[in-house]
């Protein structure tokens, strides 16, 4: 049975085992297991300002939710992360994570993103919930770009 949980430091090596595989599923790569992600997330779930939360089944995290505040022009909640585990897509697990995300927004706040352009899946995740693309991007992998998405404040 899956929970939500607020993540903890330990947390790191289980959410950069997730962020691996799955970004490694959408680019069509390989996971790296040297690719620096258990010191990147030992250092993004110490950082003052941001929230993550994972999803465990029977103890094992098997998706994460990362967001942080903003308010460069305007109140905005960035959700720098939303992966789950390749063999869990289709499950419901990413929409418990956006249900955080969304009761973490404050009032009169809006929602930010990147989602790369060659991940169809998660752009018609964010879409069915209400994210609209913008015209800002930057480079990606492979040749394709990251397109920021918006959600309108709530």
């Amino acid at each position: 049975m899956e929970r939500v949980r607020r993540a903890v430091l330990t947390d790191a090596t289980a959410i950069a085992a997730v962020h691996r595989e799955s970004r490694a599923a959408y680019y069509g790569d390989q996971p790296d297991p040297d690719d620096g992600r258990e010191a990147m997330w030992e250092h993004l779930l110490g950082v003052e300002g941001g929230v993550t939360f994972v999803v465990e089944d029977r103890d094992v995290v098997v998706a994460f939710m990362s967001a942080r505040h903003l308010d460069h022009y305007e109140p905005v909640l960035e959700l720098s992360s939303l992966y789950v585990q390749p063999g869990r897509f289709g499950r419901g697990t990413g929409k418990r994570l956006h249900e955080v995300f969304e009761s973490e927004r404050r009032l009169g706040e809006g929602g930010f993103l990147e989602v790369w352009e060659g991940n169809q899946r998660a752009i018609d995740f964010y879409r069915r919930h209400g994210w609209v693309a913008t015209s800002t991007s930057r480079p990606g992998p492979h040749d394709t770009p990251f397109i920021t998405y918006r959600l309108p404040a709530g």
